[in-house]
């Protein structure tokens, strides 16, 4: 290997140094701290690329840059989301394409981040506007827009780190998660300049960040320690573990019915004012069904209580048209649906195939993707008078639609899913993490039910109670609290959004004229 090439997989390793170490704050390690310092090493790269560029063109060190905002965001991710290979292979028609399809969404999300790489060197080439100022905005701008279009997959933004840390999560009420993600990048940025010599006031910049990371979190903790004051609802959150292959077996459907209707008497003898099946949990087209459609009317007025289930819907439109959606619909005694809703959020691949609405011959490639259609608005649902937002599983991880349901006044999240499919990895986890994060941001309360786990109620601090382990059958009854008051974050949404892109463009403009000049 030539010494150039050594010296650029050097600097390819800094970056992925970074990605690692900014995975390694989540579960299953939680070592959310690295999220405050993982960053320092592809900064630091990039600040001495950017040193070595000013003056020549960017086509000549361009590829550096992208490299090593591709390397750190690689790294992270591959790091972060390795669990889908271990998705079941029943779930697909071709079971080994989990393994090149994981590392080509790893290559997809890192993209974004080359362009990081490239705009924020080429920034710091041609300006002397401070890391503290492009970092955040670039990151903020590359981390949305992931999330975005056909093949928007907004999981694992560098916010939900903080899941875990109670006093630094609140921050969510005003800037919602990626405000944190811009406060961690910020931190970063300041611990750059605090440890790198020769580059301004270093005690002043270690100054600026104990004060920036102190702040936070003392008012975080301040506002924790003050109980809320609501109103409950008690919840049974059905968990009954059913494989995804014995699930539609339809000669085991009868035995699994029985195995949630016995835990949903067990919760209800427990108080439970409303009972939740998880996603997909019966599993029959269960409006259509002349069997378990008057079953499930009779059960509910057994019950005597509200029952909210997950299933999987059809609509013939035409001689030639159905429509399939993933569903939850409200049975409530002594026997009738009172309000259904369908699935807006779809997860790219695994319920929909992206851009088959632009090329329809799309539709005839079979990856073992459901081929669902998207809601049309969020629906508020109500028990007794308590109204409440339902969310199915990846609707959980989108800031701006959980904010939706908030502004339509409902008192709390209902979450229904089904994430048996991620298997015994961390996924389970991280997935909980970021709808639990929605809590905080919105300040309602969330009741969470899954099929195996991890089902959980949380309040508008973030913090959880009844939480059932991954794999086991069970009930837990939680009490939610009802809505309290809005955030500021509920108020104002991504303001924090806006900021990163506008000051992004005007620090993308401001090297332009530079490099003019």
């Amino acid at each position: 290997m030539t010494d150039f090439r050594l010296r650029r997989l050097r600097v390819f390793a800094k970056g992925a140094l970074s990605g690692l170490l900014l995975a390694f704050a989540f579960p299953p390690l939680n070592l959310f701290p690295l999220a405050f310092v993982g960053l320092v090493p592809v900064l630091w790269t990039l600040d001495d690329l950017a040193v070595h560029g000013r003056g020549r063109p960017l086509r000549e060190w361009s590829g550096r840059a992208f490299g090593l905002g591709f390397s750190c965001a690689f790294a992270y991710f591959l790091a972060l989301i390795w669990w889908i290979v271990m998705l079941d292979a029943p779930a697909l028609t071709i079971p080994w394409v989990r393994y090149p399809g994981v590392v080509a969404l790893v290559g997809y999300l890192a993209l974004y981040f080359g362009f990081f790489g490239v705009a924020y060197a080429w920034i710091r080439a041609r300006t002397a506007v401070h890391p503290v100022v492009v970092a955040p905005a670039l990151w903020v701008v590359a981390d949305v827009a992931r999330g975005y279009w056909e093949l928007g997959f907004p999981w694992g933004h560098l916010g939900y780190s903080q899941a875990h840390f109670l006093p630094a999560l609140q921050m969510a009420s005003v800037t919602g998660v990626h405000g944190m993600t811009a406060w961690l990048v910020i931190c970063n940025a300041l611990l750059l300049r605090a440890l790198r010599p020769g580059h301004g006031n270093r005690v002043l910049s270690g100054v600026a960040l104990v004060g920036i990371v102190a702040v936070p979190i003392f008012l975080g903790w301040q506002r924790i320690q003050e109980p809320i004051d609501a109103p409950t609802i008690r919840v049974a959150l059905v968990q009954p573990n059913i494989g995804n292959k014995e699930k539609w077996a339809a000669d085991r459907r009868a035995e699994h019915f029985e195995s949630m209707a016995d835990l949903s008497r067990q919760g209800v003898a427990q108080g439970a004012e409303l009972v939740v099946w998880p996603e997909t949990a019966a599993p029959t087209y269960l409006l259509r069904d002349q069997k378990w459609r008057p079953w499930i009317l009779d059960f509910a007025g057994e019950l005597g209580r509200p029952l909210f289930i997950g299933f999987p819907d059809i609509e013939r439109l035409g001689p030639n048209e159905v429509k399939y959606a993933n569903s939850g619909a409200l049975f409530v005694p002594p026997g009738a649906v009172a309000g259904k809703m369908d699935k807006i959020k779809l997860v790219p691949f695994g319920e929909r195939l992206p851009f088959d609405q632009v090329f329809p011959i799309l539709k005839k490639v079979d990856f073992g993707e459901a081929d669902f259609t998207p809601g049309d608005a969020p629906v508020v649902l109500d028990v007794n008078g308590t109204t409440f937002g339902a969310l199915i599983c990846f609707e959980a991880i989108y800031p701006k639609f959980c904010r939706q349901h908030e502004a339509g006044g409902i008192d709390l999240f209902v979450t229904i899913t089904n994430d048996s499919w991620f298997g015994a990895g961390s996924g389970a986890r991280q997935h909980a993490d970021m709808a639990v994060t929605r809590c905080v941001e919105t300040g309602l309360g969330m009741a969470r039910a899954a099929n195996s786990g991890i089902s959980l109620g949380a309040d508008a601090y973030g913090r959880t109670f009844g939480e059932t382990g991954l794999f086991t059958r069970e009930v837990s009854v939680v009490d939610v609290p009802l809505r309290q008051g809005r955030t500021f974050y509920a108020r104002t949404g991504d303001w924090a959004v806006t900021i990163s892109v506008l000051a992004s463009l005007a620090l993308l403009v401001s090297a332009w004229i530079r490099r003019k000049g």
